[in-house]
């Protein structure tokens, strides 16, 4: 999670500096304009025309408001994502549920899981094998799982040729344990994936 923040902190300050120096840029073609007062020969009173200066300067004003709440929006957008995909909490029935939800491979498999106790990594066990994909050796096979809301949640390892036995793995870990690549990670699934 620190280097996702770090990533927005850094994408934050690029955006910040080009705004900076669009600003500068700004102003300093602003200050080459003079204000020029214009009269009419007939009336004598002289005529004030807005300066470049002045609707530069309220033009900067309305730009840097909305560049500000622009970068404050996409930051904290950036930021919740980064946090939802790290901060998956599920339980075992969700995991349990989730498999089938994922992978047509788990479909009709009534898979029971259990968390090992840091809500990240959970041991789950088919109570039939495989049959939408028979293998002849399931160790080492990938598969993902969604949440309720057929996100993808994680990623599941083979463990026993027979199909029955795998550890599965939420959020980041997923990732880190190869099974899915973190671009995958929270996107929509409405169907179990195939293959």
């Amino acid at each position: 999670m620190n280097d996702d923040l770090r990533s927005i902190g850094d994408a934050l300050e690029i955006a910040i500096a080009r705004e900076i120096a669009a600003t500068a840029r700004n102003n300093v073609v602003a200050l080459r304009h003079d204000s020029v007062e214009h009269t009419d020969s007939s009336k004598e009173a002289p005529v004030s025309n807005p300066t470049p200066v002045s609707i530069t300067a309220a033009r900067k004003r309305r730009l840097s408001r909305r560049s500000v709440v622009a970068i404050a929006v996409l930051g904290t957008l950036a930021v919740g994502g980064a946090a939802a995909a790290t901060a998956i909490h599920l339980s075992d029935d969700e995991v349990s549920n989730g498999l089938p939800g994922g992978s047509a491979i788990f479909e009709g498999t009534h898979p029971t899981c259990t968390n090992s106790g840091d809500g990240v990594v959970y041991d789950c066990t088919l109570a039939s094998a495989p049959t939408a994909e028979v293998l002849s050796d399931y160790v080492g096979t990938l598969e993902l799982f969604v949440d309720s809301a057929k996100n993808i949640a994680g990623g599941c390892r083979g463990i026993t040729a027979d199909g029955l036995q795998w550890t599965c793995y939420v959020g980041d870990r997923a990732v880190q344990e190869g099974i899915l690549s973190s671009d995958l990670l929270g996107q929509y699934s409405p169907e179990p994936g195939r293959g």
